[in-house]
């Protein structure tokens, strides 16, 4: 039977805690129970489908509850089935109404009552959100579900612009690169964060990024468009490997580059393969390869080019678009283009046999040059008139429900089919329109996989565009969701073994992880002090460091939380939780909380004792 080492308490114990945690937590993982719950967890959590699955398997559930320091519950089968089978996008749902979060946590890991699969621990309400988002693809739509759109303002600390509905078209649609934009000039970042999740684009930098550096270094990071850009400014860079303990790594530059770039979703793309888990976390926080997909679908194209058609008549303003130009290269998948000869194409009158478009062999030239009808508008043709084509796929993407899934799911989807295949130039009618989903089909796998039906791109580039998502059969669980289970439960048995011998110390291990937690998953400041006080590490730290006494839990709840940061104003120069998570705050609170139990100790120590009390005069005078 394991039992930790602990030489002395208060700041000494903590300290030769943090000087011997490795160690002991790799003896501590060879303990034979503790060893055999987590191979069993790791090697048996993908065969698990549905909450009874997890509830039938005591080994399994005693792994996931003690990995969120549930372990108590593991025979309250009842209430968890209803924790585990939460809809976390529902406000209703039981895991969204318990005060405790770490159950909304355990039912947000797990996802069971969710789309999506289940997601790593610690995931923030942004990055929900981000998620849900995928599948919406116009701000029409989202203006017309209140109920996401609601998680959504809440999760940027928008709730008081939820009547806003005009504003809010013309920030979901204002383009948080370019400077000049609306979101831009309105100098609140949640703005900037809300536009670039909605457009696909996410937001430059996860919520957890952003707590955790300055508001600065997190202005330039939502500006940052590629991993080159991160790459090409060494403070920045620097600022940013620091928060992921990489600083070390700021050199390394082809491996960097490389995992900044990496298809979280596949397994054996390097973020995923590096031994070290917060090389992930980096990639995560931007994920940068999910904004450039996004960018050159369809949904991506119709989204820059909508504000801008009305002064977009020639090839020269086309050309002089830089981001919009390579928008449209994206969406038809060219690459390498001479400019000049594309100008050329974008010029053909293409009524001309003889022109630049149809003399090219790559019919996508010419379909370029017909969706943006330069010729047409040169000879007299209404704008609107020339680029029908354009305009019928903003229309198509507004208006769609949400974003097609697979092939099946654009062919159902009568307007959005026929506006992206004539986009592309393809040929229309009933049966040409069949010929396109048999093609399509064959790109996705299946029986037809590998047949080459055409040798014209154009099909391709529209399977491209479509950036199709489809939902995954069966139960899905992201890379290294056991393992991140399993580390997660081994630090809490280590944290309880801990406490068994000393409570407080416990409380001071645990201080830095339930703070970090609180502020990814909860959105404004009020209410994550609100999470600390439903915490009962957090509260009892926080009580001890500011010297209240136990009658201050009956408070009524809002004097509790002015006072709670009226004493973090006084004692740490700020009342914002985000900001004590950074590093230094939190050793300095950790250093506080430990003093104060020490001192509250050596009083109560002196107060049991007649002597020291005599010595003192608290026993009174005599006389």
């Amino acid at each position: 039977m394991f039992t930790p080492s602990i030489v002395g308490g208060g700041l000494v114990g903590y300290s030769f805690l943090e000087r011997t945690r490795e160690t002991q937590l790799d003896t501590f993982a060879r303990s034979p129970r503790l060893a055999r719950d987590m191979q069993a967890f790791e090697s048996r959590i993908g065969s698990v489908e549905t909450s009874d699955d997890l509830l039938a398997d005591r080994e399994l559930l005693r792994v996931a509850l003690g990995a969120f320091g549930l372990g108590e519950d593991i025979d309250n089968r009842v209430f968890l089935q209803k924790v585990l089978d939460s809809d976390i996008g529902d406000p209703t749902s039981l895991a969204n109404r318990l005060a405790d979060k770490r159950y909304l946590a355990l039912a947000k890991a797990f996802n069971f009552g969710g789309q999506g699969g289940a997601r790593l621990p610690g995931s923030s309400a942004a990055e929900d959100v981000r998620a849900a988002l995928k599948s919406v693809p116009s701000a029409a739509a989202l203006l017309a579900d209140d109920a996401l759109l609601a998680r959504t303002l809440k999760a940027f600390d928008l709730e008081g612009d939820a009547s806003r509905k005009v504003f809010l078209q013309k920030v979901l649609t204002s383009d948080p690169d370019d400077a000049n934009s609306l979101v831009n000039r309105l100098g609140d970042l949640r703005y900037v964060s809300l536009a670039r999740a909605f457009q696909g684009k996410h937001s430059a930098i996860s919520a957890d990024l952003v707590a955790r550096v300055s508001d600065e270094v997190a202005s330039k990071l939502q500006g940052l468009g590629s991993a080159d850009d991160l790459l090409s400014d060494r403070g920045l860079l620097r600022s940013t490997l620091r928060v992921f303990g990489l600083e070390d790594q700021i050199d390394n530059r082809f491996v960097l580059r490389d995992v900044l770039n990496s298809d979280l979703d596949d397994p054996a793309s390097l973020a995923n393969r590096m031994g070290d888990p917060a090389w992930r976390d980096l990639a995560a926080a931007f994920d940068f390869e999910a904004r450039a997909a996004a960018s050159a679908s369809v949904y991506g194209f119709a989204e820059a080019v909508s504000g801008k058609l009305d002064t977009l008549t020639t090839a020269e303003a086309l050309l002089s678009d830089e981001a919009l130009l390579q928008s449209v290269f994206d969406v038809f998948g060219l690459q390498d283009v001479d400019l000049d000869l594309f100008e050329q194409v974008l010029d053909s009158d293409l009524t001309d046999p003889a022109s630049v478009a149809n003399q090219q062999e790559d019919p996508r030239y010419r379909a370029i040059a017909e969706a943006f009808g330069f010729a047409e508008i040169a000879a007299g043709t209404p704008r609107a008139e020339a680029q029908e084509r354009i305009g019928n796929l903003i229309t198509a993407t507004q208006k769609a429900t949400r974003q097609a899934a697979d092939v099946d799911g654009l062919f159902k989807d009568a307007r959005l089919m026929l506006a992206t295949t004539n986009f592309f130039g393809l040929p229309q009618g009933a049966s040409e329109a069949r010929f396109a989903q048999i093609v399509l089909r064959s790109y996705e796998g299946g029986q037809n996989a590998g047949i080459e039906f055409t040798d014209d791109p154009r099909y391709r580039a529209l399977y491209d565009a479509m950036n199709f998502q489809p939902e995954p059969a069966g139960r899905t669980y992201p890379p290294g969701f056991g393992e991140a289970i399993t580390e997660a439960y081994l630090e809490r048995q280590f944290e309880i073994s801990v406490g068994e011998i000393d409570p407080e110390l416990r409380i001071a291990m645990s201080l830095e992880r339930e703070l970090a937690d609180v502020v990814s998953r909860v959105s404004t400041n009020d209410a994550r002090w609100y999470a600390v006080m439903a915490s009962k590490p957090l509260r009892a730290a926080f009580e001890t460091t500011f010297g209240l006494p136990q009658s201050f839990a009956a408070l009524d709840l809002d004097r509790q939380l002015g006072d709670l940061k009226e004493r973090s104003a006084r004692q740490f120069g700020t009342s914002r939780l985000a900001d004590l998570v950074s590093s230094d705050t939190i050793d300095t609170l950790r250093q506080r909380y430990l003093t104060a139990v020490s001192t509250a100790a050596t009083d109560n120590a002196a107060a049991a004792n007649p002597v020291m009390m005599l010595l003192s005069g608290s026993a009174g005078r005599i006389i």
